[in-house]
């Protein structure tokens, strides 16, 4: 555009020089804006008791910002041009702006998380109940899972506003968060909850671990007492260990999950896990 005006000689030539540099300007200023993002990282509030840019009480975000501004020349005529302006003008200096840089790290992180879940496969939550500093009841959506380079990790997900502590509340409240971030159930191993009377759940999931477990341990404690034999060759050794390897293949299906969750529920005397989405 700018090329074609200078072909042209157009008369909106200054006006366009003006806009670009107008463009370039605000860019400039949002670049050492966004910088100070890094407050974040370290859990450090960004607002304080005023927005007013000199003062004393006016929070680490703008703190920052006049930290920048000592060794950043356009930084600091920008706030001698702008600063404490008031509402209606544009500085980009008020807590609107950094609080839409903190939503969109916000979806960033949480859009890795459940990325990083899908390609875990199989993962647990845990629900519990977190109040704030204002004491308002709330519960911490975290989730468990171990990533592809073989890693436990453990990942805040969100909050879940007050909804109440029985069993059907939460499970609503759960589904939601299921069905909100996409994320599929059939590969949900675990489950925990606290100040929550979910017992069918914590039955049917320690009984399920514990048959997992003890079918497990059984076949490794076979082909251990296997190999042992002194009249062992390595024929047998290497159709062992892929037997073996099969097995925990086997184990960790869909199938053989359900197979196990099937058993627990009828040993904790339940008819069902199957609730009304």
């Amino acid at each position: 555009m700018k090329q074609r005006t200078i072909i042209l000689e157009r008369i909106d030539q200054q006006l366009i020089h003006q806009m670009q540099f107008e463009n370039n300007y605000w860019k400039t200023i949002l670049k050492r804006i966004v910088a100070v993002k890094v407050l974040s990282s370290r859990g450090l509030p960004f607002r304080g008791e005023t927005t007013q840019i000199g003062c004393s009480n006016n929070g680490n975000f703008l703190m920052a910002i006049e930290l920048i501004a000592e060794f950043d020349v356009v930084l600091s005529e920008h706030i001698q041009k702008y600063g404490n302006l008031g509402k209606c003008h544009t500085s980009y200096l008020s807590f609107h702006t950094y609080e839409q840089f903190i939503l969109l790290m916000a979806d960033n992180v949480v859009n890795n998380i459940i990325r990083e879940v899908n390609e875990a496969r199989y993962f647990s939550i845990s629900i519990d109940s977190t109040p704030d500093i204002s004491h308002t009841d709330q519960l911490s959506f975290i989730i468990h899972c171990v990533n592809v380079h073989g890693e436990p990790v453990e990942r805040f997900l969100c909050f879940i506003n007050n909804i109440g502590h029985k069993s059907q509340e939460m499970m609503e409240a759960v589904i939601h968060i299921f069905k909100k971030y996409n994320l599929n159930t059939n590969y949900l191993r675990g489950q925990s909850y606290d100040n929550t009377p979910l017992e069918n759940f914590k039955c049917v999931t320690q009984k399920s671990y514990r048959n997992l477990m003890r079918d497990i341990l059984e076949r490794f404690n076979a082909c251990s007492k296997k190999l042992q034999s002194i009249q062992i060759d390595l024929g047998i050794v290497v159709e062992i260990y892929q037997l073996l390897i099969g097995f925990v293949h086997d184990v960790r299906c869909d199938d053989m999950f359900n197979d196990y969750k099937t058993q627990a529920i009828e040993k904790c005397g339940i008819s069902s896990l199957k609730y009304k989405y």
